[in-house]
Protein backbone atom coordinates (compact mmCIF):
# COMPACT_ATOMS: atom_id res chain seq x y z
CA UNK A 1 0.00 0.00 0.00
CA UNK A 2 1.33 3.39 -0.94
CA UNK A 3 0.95 6.37 1.39
CA UNK A 4 -0.03 9.77 0.02
CA UNK A 5 2.75 12.28 -0.46
CA UNK A 6 1.10 14.91 1.75
CA UNK A 7 0.66 13.46 5.24
CA UNK A 8 -1.19 16.42 6.72
CA UNK A 9 -3.88 15.76 9.27
CA UNK A 10 -7.37 17.22 8.83
CA UNK A 11 -6.36 20.34 10.76
CA UNK A 12 -3.73 21.12 8.12
CA UNK A 13 -0.59 20.57 10.18
CA UNK A 14 2.29 18.46 8.89
CA UNK A 15 3.52 15.56 11.02
CA UNK A 16 6.98 15.67 12.62
CA UNK A 17 8.25 12.71 10.59
CA UNK A 18 7.40 14.46 7.33
CA UNK A 19 9.15 17.61 8.48
CA UNK A 20 12.22 15.59 9.51
CA UNK A 21 12.36 13.82 6.16
CA UNK A 22 12.13 17.13 4.32
CA UNK A 23 14.98 18.52 6.43
CA UNK A 24 17.04 15.40 5.80
CA UNK A 25 16.37 15.63 2.05
CA UNK A 26 17.31 19.33 2.02
CA UNK A 27 20.59 18.61 3.83
CA UNK A 28 21.43 15.78 1.45
CA UNK A 29 20.74 17.92 -1.62
CA UNK A 30 22.77 20.78 -0.17
CA UNK A 31 25.70 18.45 0.53
CA UNK A 32 25.56 17.08 -3.03
CA UNK A 33 25.56 20.62 -4.47
CA UNK A 34 28.55 21.67 -2.36
CA UNK A 35 30.49 18.54 -3.30
CA UNK A 36 29.62 19.14 -6.95
CA UNK A 37 30.90 22.74 -6.76
CA UNK A 38 34.22 21.64 -5.26
CA UNK A 39 34.48 18.57 -7.49
CA UNK A 40 34.35 20.36 -10.82
CA UNK A 41 37.55 22.28 -11.55
CA UNK A 42 37.23 25.79 -12.85
CA UNK A 43 39.83 27.83 -14.66
CA UNK A 44 41.00 30.75 -12.55
CA UNK A 45 42.96 33.42 -14.35
CA UNK A 46 44.59 34.85 -11.25
CA UNK A 47 48.04 35.48 -9.86
CA UNK A 48 49.00 34.64 -6.28
CA UNK A 49 52.22 36.28 -5.21
CA UNK A 50 54.62 34.84 -2.61
CA UNK A 51 53.42 37.37 -0.02
CA UNK A 52 50.04 35.62 0.13
CA UNK A 53 51.68 32.47 1.49
CA UNK A 54 53.57 34.51 4.06
CA UNK A 55 50.35 36.16 5.14
CA UNK A 56 48.75 32.74 5.62
CA UNK A 57 51.68 31.57 7.79
CA UNK A 58 51.48 34.79 9.82
CA UNK A 59 47.77 34.26 10.50
CA UNK A 60 48.40 30.66 11.58
CA UNK A 61 51.26 31.71 13.88
CA UNK A 62 49.14 34.46 15.47
CA UNK A 63 46.24 32.04 16.03
CA UNK A 64 48.61 29.51 17.63
CA UNK A 65 50.15 32.18 19.90
CA UNK A 66 46.69 33.34 20.95
CA UNK A 67 45.71 29.76 21.70
CA UNK A 68 48.82 29.32 23.88
CA UNK A 69 48.03 32.48 25.87
CA UNK A 70 44.44 31.31 26.36
CA UNK A 71 45.51 27.85 27.54
CA UNK A 72 48.16 29.40 29.80
CA UNK A 73 45.59 31.59 31.50
CA UNK A 74 43.32 28.60 32.14
CA UNK A 75 46.23 26.53 33.50
CA UNK A 76 47.31 29.35 35.82
CA UNK A 77 43.76 29.63 37.22
CA UNK A 78 43.65 25.88 37.78
CA UNK A 79 47.01 25.90 39.59
CA UNK A 80 45.88 28.78 41.77
CA UNK A 81 48.37 31.37 40.58
CA UNK A 82 45.65 33.60 39.22
CA UNK A 83 43.78 34.05 42.52
CA UNK A 84 43.26 37.64 43.54
CA UNK A 85 43.31 36.85 47.28
CA UNK A 86 46.96 35.69 47.12
CA UNK A 87 48.10 39.03 45.72
CA UNK A 88 46.20 41.11 48.28
CA UNK A 89 47.91 39.38 51.23
CA UNK A 90 51.43 40.39 50.19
Amino acid sequence: MRLPCNTADPAGTVSASTSASRTSRFRRITLYCVLLMFGIPAVAHAYVDPGAGLLLWQMLAAAFAGFLFYVGKIVSKIRGKGKKSDRDGE
